[in-house]
């Protein structure tokens, strides 16, 4: 395998947890909008996207799909309050393993990378092989391939 160029990971329940930050500053933003302090647990689920995540509350909550501007503008809102949540949370802090999912591989997938499931979280190495993962680690202190340099 040749060298990557990038690695991207998922960050919040991948690498860190910010302790609810993200589902207060979406609770923040649509109460600030419309009025109404939306609990997106109850619309979607994680591996999720944050544009995927303000459409299907949007549409749950006000009851139709939103435009382009409305979508953006629960985003821009969900963003700008992010930091602050994040700053003040106590339940922030760097995982030590991670809640990788399927959808994390599919993801991959669909953007013609390769996917590296890591099953110190809910799915075993069993599903994440089966879920289609290019590579499966067993945590994140594993050497990811094709990165790591080779011991002299």
């Amino acid at each position: 395998m040749d060298r990557p160029q990038a690695i991207l990971f998922d960050v919040d329940g991948l690498l860190i947890t910010t302790g609810g930050a993200g589902t207060r500053s979406w609770r923040w933003a649509f109460n600030e909008l419309y009025g109404i302090p939306a609990d997106i647990g109850k619309f979607t689920e994680a591996g999720m996207t944050d544009p995927v995540v303000g459409r299907l509350t949007f549409t749950s909550v006000i009851g139709r799909e939103p435009s382009p501007v409305e979508l953006t503008r629960v985003i821009s809102h969900y963003l700008m309050r992010l930091p602050e949540e994040v700053a003040s949370s106590s339940g922030y802090k760097v995982l030590a393993g991670v809640d990788d999912t399927p959808k994390d591989i599919a993801a991959a997938h669909a953007a013609h990378a390769i996917g590296v499931g890591v099953a110190s979280g809910h799915y075993s190495e069993e599903e994440l092989r089966e879920a289609g993962a290019d590579y499966v680690l067993g945590s994140l202190l594993e050497d990811l391939p094709g990165v790591a340099e080779p011991v002299s």
